[in-house]
C-alpha cells in the first residue's frame, strides 16, 4: 500500500510487515534448510573405519578416500548441526595427529523428521484480527511474548 500523511501512522507498517511476511510464507510454501560443511580429514589408515562410521552417524556423505602410504585423506559433506563437536572427537581418537579442515559449503533440505517446530509465543500473525488488536495493545497478550 501507500502512506497518507493524515490517515497513516508508522505503527500501521509495523503491524502490516509481519502480516505480509507470514502471508507470503504461507502462500508460497517453505522448506527448512540446514547448513553443511565440506570437511577434509587426514589421518592414519588405522582410523579409517571409525572416521567413516562417524561420518555416517553425522548424516554425512563421503567421497572415496585417497591413500598415501599409511595415511588416508577423506573428504565429506556433513551437516553443521551434527558436526559441531567433531573436531575435538577427531583429535582425541587420533591422539592429535589427525588433521581436519572444514569450510561452509551451502544449504540442503533438512529431513522432515529432524525439523523442529517451536511452540508459538505471543499472538499468531496468521490470526489477523487478534494480531492487530494485540499490536495496538487493545487486548490482553502481546505480539512478541519475551517470556
Amino acid at each position: 500500500g501507500e502512506d497518507h500523511p493524515i490517515h497513516t501512522h508508522p505503527l500501521d507498517f509495523t503491524i502490516a510487515t509481519p502480516l505480509a511476511i507470514a502471508d507470503g510464507l504461507r502462500n508460497t510454501g517453505t522448506t527448512l534448510l540446514e547448513p553443511y560443511i565440506h570437511a577434509r580429514f587426514t589421518c592414519s589408515d588405522e582410523h579409517y573405519g571409525r572416521l567413516m562410521s562417524d561420518i555416517i552417524y553425522m548424516r554425512g556423505e563421503a567421497t572415496p578416500p585417497m591413500h598415501r602410504k599409511t595415511t588416508i585423506v577423506l573428504e565429506a559433506d556433513i551437516p553443521v548441526a551434527t558436526s559441531l563437536d567433531y573436531p575435538a572427537v577427531f583429535a582425541s581418537y587420533t591422539s592429535g595427529r589427525g588433521v581436519m579442515s572444514a569450510v561452509f559449503c551451502g544449504y540442503r533440505v533438512c529431513p522432515d523428521e529432524l525439523g523442529k517446530t517451536m511452540e508459538r509465543r505471543g499472538v499468531d500473525p496468521l490470526d489477523r484480527s487478534k494480531y492487530i488488536l494485540a499490536a495496538r495493545h487493545a487486548m490482553s497478550g502481546t505480539v512478541f511474548d519475551v517470556n
